[in-house]
């Protein structure tokens, strides 16, 4: 299953209140097997209640309110953030929010016509993968930490996903096997939880496999 046309957000903000406003943002892509990410800081706009900082958010995400003085501005942020997500399908795991925040930071930039709209994390799953690709998908979720910084954790929503992608990759693969030459699923999904194999890595070990099963050199 394709994954190219995935973009994964979060933000940071003020506080989780519904007058909270965005202070980091970050982006996370699949590209050729990997996991991308480019984030940045937000300084607050005038018209953003000073008020609204929460201590308690502060001490979640770390990021201290004198940080954000010298962060690029909104019009900064926006303007580097639309072309990366131009064309892509949103994804985040708190729509709620992050919706909010975006539609705050866009909006503060100028910028005019129809918002972007977010899709949640799991409505994608379920549309784009099934049985044991989708229990990979959420199991590796559970087990990367959150670091509660925004471009960290819009990176763990994308290795979360590419789990699921490389084990599509690696049962398409399994085709390619002689009978006795299949790979367990259990031993399917172990090779694909660690995060050092690339879906290079991994095919070409399959392409071995078949070059010996069939009596080829690697050269050949």
């Amino acid at each position: 299953m394709a994954t190219d046309d995935l973009m994964f957000i979060d933000f940071e903000a003020s506080s989780l209140s519904p007058n909270s406003w965005p202070i980091e943002v970050g982006l996370s892509w699949i590209i050729d097997g990997e996991v991308e990410t480019w984030s940045s800081l937000i300084k607050p706009h005038p018209r953003w209640p000073a008020d609204d900082w929460s201590a308690r958010s502060e001490g979640v995400h770390r990021i201290s309110r004198d940080e954000l003085d010298d962060a690029p501005t909104c019009w900064a942020v926006a303007n580097e953030l639309l072309p990366r997500i131009r064309g892509k399908v949103l994804v985040s795991d708190y729509t709620h929010g992050d919706q909010r925040w975006l539609d705050r930071l866009l909006t503060t930039a100028g910028i005019d016509g129809p918002m972007p709209r977010l899709d949640a994390l799991v409505v994608v799953a379920f549309a784009r993968f099934e049985g044991l690709k989708l229990d990979l998908l959420y199991e590796r979720l559970e087990r990367l930490p959150i670091p509660h910084r925004a471009g960290p954790d819009s990176a763990r929503l994308a290795k979360a996903v590419l789990s699921a992608q490389r084990l599509g990759d690696l049962e398409r693969f399994r085709g390619m096997l002689p009978p006795d030459e299949h790979l367990s699923r259990d031993d399917a999904h172990e090779r694909w939880q660690h995060d050092d194999m690339t879906a290079e890595e991994v095919a070409e070990g399959l392409r071995q496999r078949l070059r010996s099963a069939s009596g080829l050199s690697r050269d050949e």
